[in-house]
């Protein structure tokens, strides 16, 4: 590998060693699912606006508005699960009477 090196630049090297697939011009080819957790989680620790952080990650804003609705309904549909677990009830139309479910998010 060693001899190999020296005949390409680092940039190569580095790519032939993390094993990852990339495209012709050298960016790396990611799942959507493992996009959308990248940028998601660049986003959290961000701290820029939803517009800004679409254009950083190259999304156009609507999509990346549906990505956070998307997370954020996962998160909802979770925790409804949970709660409905803690009150030993279904949540398919019951509420729970300490509302552990819209405690946990703001609306």
């Amino acid at each position: 590998m060693a001899a190999k090196l020296g005949d390409m630049d680092e940039a190569e090297a580095q790519l032939m060693e993390t094993r990852a697939k990339h495209d012709a011009r050298g960016r790396r080819l990611e799942s959507w699912d493992e996009r959308e957790r990248i940028t998601l989680a660049a986003y959290d620790r961000s701290g820029l606006t939803q517009r800004a952080s679409a254009q950083r990650e190259g999304f156009r804003y609507n999509t990346f508005i549906w990505l956070l609705k998307q997370r954020r309904d996962r998160a909802y549909g979770e925790a409804a699960s949970q709660a409905g677990a803690v009150c030993g009830v279904s949540l398919a139309g019951a509420r729970c009477a300490d509302d552990a479910v819209g405690s946990l998010f703001a609306r």
